[in-house]
């Protein structure tokens, strides 16, 4: 029986008969057609459920990983824990890519979390597409200069007439960083999360596995992945980060995030020296400033309500990273706040996330 093509269901019921008589928790679900053949597989533990309530605000998944001869899609649904590191909420092998087998995972996916939606969905139309206009998606703030940044692009490469470009331009909101910089991605650019996993997984699969095979070496994997998720915890209760500087928001950083987020959020806060910060307005308590590089006329708007404790800027990197930047950095610097306001400490990047 090769992996993913129709075949009989009662080795792998069995199979996961078996794994539901060691832990009662495990969440499994299978396609049948008239004929009894399996088509498509989705599967999950309660380790992987309890990381998604955790972490599964934002969900990558795509199906570019073959597993077998028949190119059939392994399908994985991967996040980012607390300490950046890939996590694993649940996987799927599909016999096709119809709307069918999609629309029969995601219900199934969201029938075995209880119904929790992400925030976010990740996934990728094209590898090619991330790796060729990268720029061009993520480094424009205004729409104005993302779609000048994409004619640009477009006519420097003679892709002008690209009929599939032409299609992706129309879906343009689903996907371009400027439609979307309200959208929490938990620091995961595109799918990368996925693309990491897939390259996990080729160490552990091979093309010849038939089911049986492919779902123990698909157990080692993910055991694997916990493991060095256990070794991260290790290091964050036994090793401190490097202060750049002895400075309290430095500090307060330090005690609340895991040392992956907190060396993160030390290089936005490390460079705000070389930052101006003008105000420009204010409004009963709310005060707005420009903040831009020394000598360059780039500028970003930040909005500091001082009665609401709220800070915004309009890069809107706490938006969709999850921690604060550089921008609002410098205006609570200016003011002389030297803690992270706690409305910016995300439960997601704590050290505190599993508690």
């Amino acid at each position: 029986m090769v992996a993913t093509a129709k075949g009989d269901a009662g080795p792998v019921l069995e199979y996961f008969q078996k794994k539901k008589e060691e832990n009662s928790s495990i969440f499994y679900s299978m396609q049948l057609d008239v004929d009894d053949m399996i088509t498509n597989i989705f599967w999950v533990d309660d380790r992987s459920i309890s990381d998604f309530n955790l972490f599964g605000d934002v969900i990558c998944f795509d199906t570019t990983y073959k597993t077998n001869e028949y190119d059939r899609p392994f399908a994985p649904f991967v996040g980012v824990n607390h300490h950046k590191q890939t996590v694993v909420f649940g996987a799927a092998l599909l016999y096709d890519e119809t709307t069918e087998s999609f629309k029969w995972l995601f219900e199934t996916f969201l029938g075995a979390m209880s119904g929790k939606q992400p925030k976010t969905i990740l996934t990728d139309q094209s590898a090619a597409m991330a790796n060729a206009i990268v720029k061009c998606v993520y480094d424009h703030e205004e729409e104005e200069d993302w779609l000048l940044a994409w004619s640009d692009t477009l006519n420097k490469h003679k892709l002008t007439d690209n009929k599939w470009l032409k299609n992706l331009f129309e879906v343009k909101e689903k996907w371009a960083m400027v439609y979307g910089r309200h959208t929490l991605t938990a620091d995961s650019v595109s799918t990368q999360r996925s693309k990491s996993m897939n390259s996990i997984l080729k160490r552990y699969l091979r093309r010849s596995f038939d089911l049986l095979t492919f779902f123990k070496h698909y157990e080692r994997a993910l055991d694997d992945r916990r493991y060095k998720e256990l070794v991260a915890d290790f290091g964050m209760m036994h090793t401190l980060p490097v202060l750049v500087a002895s400075v309290k928001m430095l500090q307060h950083a330090e005690e609340v995030y895991t040392p992956e987020v907190f060396t993160l959020f030390q290089k936005e806060y490390t460079v705000i020296g070389d930052y101006v910060a003008k105000k420009t307005s204010k409004y009963e308590m709310v005060y707005e400033y420009n903040v831009s590089y020394r000598g360059v006329a780039r500028e970003h708007l930040v909005k500091d309500d001082a009665a609401n404790q709220t800070i915004h800027c309009s890069c809107m990197k706490f938006s969709f990273d999850g921690f604060l930047c550089l921008h609002a950095l410098k205006v609570l610097n200016k003011k002389n706040v030297r803690r992270i306001p706690p409305t910016y400490i995300l439960n997601r990047w704590s050290k505190e996330a599993k508690a």
